[in-house]
């Protein structure tokens, strides 16, 4: 038998569709360049009243994740910090990157392709012996994607390096991306690791 230890969370979820003015307030968002595709000036696209029955939805999830995998001993929350579009162009590709200063990272797809997939990228990539491999699993893979379409939710611990090839069809591929930091009581009044974050 083969135990999968220490894994990496990765949460997956279906919203309901984006409404009208949801989606006239994200394309109609300002545009700035990024490392190789284009971002909303706005990065706290989640503070607008368009967005704010996304918000609610996207807490939900992070509630979710947050009571199932940090399973905290303390009472505390995690909360959106920043949020912004990400618009990725025919040619055009979202770079390899981590969120800093961020718990969990979420991407919330509006517009996609139906062969569009993000790729996340294992972290100790560092290997003292390469033998190449016939089968990717879950062991041996140094990367691993999923597939996404509109209304897919992810979210990942932050540090985890993902990244979105190039797009080769017309059009504008969309996605939301937030951070999340927390609020609480962490640590251990006893221990001397007790930080109370407001």
């Amino acid at each position: 038998m083969i135990h999968s230890l220490f894994p990496t969370p990765l949460f997956q979820t279906t919203l309901r569709p984006f409404t009208a003015p949801e989606l006239e307030f994200i394309k109609g968002l300002k545009r700035r360049p990024n490392v190789a595709n284009s971002i909303s000036e706005n990065s706290y696209i989640f503070n607008s009243p368009e967005m704010e029955s996304l918000l609610f939805i996207c807490d939900e999830a992070i509630k979710k994740y947050s009571e199932t995998v940090i399973s905290p001993l303390s009472e505390i929350s995690l909360y959106i910090t920043q949020s912004w579009a990400n618009f990725t162009d025919s040619a055009q590709y979202h770079h390899p990157h981590t969120h800093q200063n961020s718990v969990v990272s979420g991407v919330l797809y509006v517009e996609t392709d139906p062969d569009d997939r993000i790729y996340f990228h294992r972290p100790d990539v560092f290997e003292a012996l390469s033998f190449g491999t016939k089968d990717n699993n879950q062991w041996n893979s140094k990367s691993w994607y999923f597939d996404v379409k509109a209304t897919t939710l992810l979210l990942f611990p932050s540090s985890l390096t993902h990244r979105v090839e190039v797009k080769k069809s017309p059009g504008t591929r969309i996605s939301i991306s937030f951070n999340t930091f927390v609020k609480g009581t962490l640590g251990s009044n006893l221990d001397l690791t007790e930080l109370y974050l407001k």
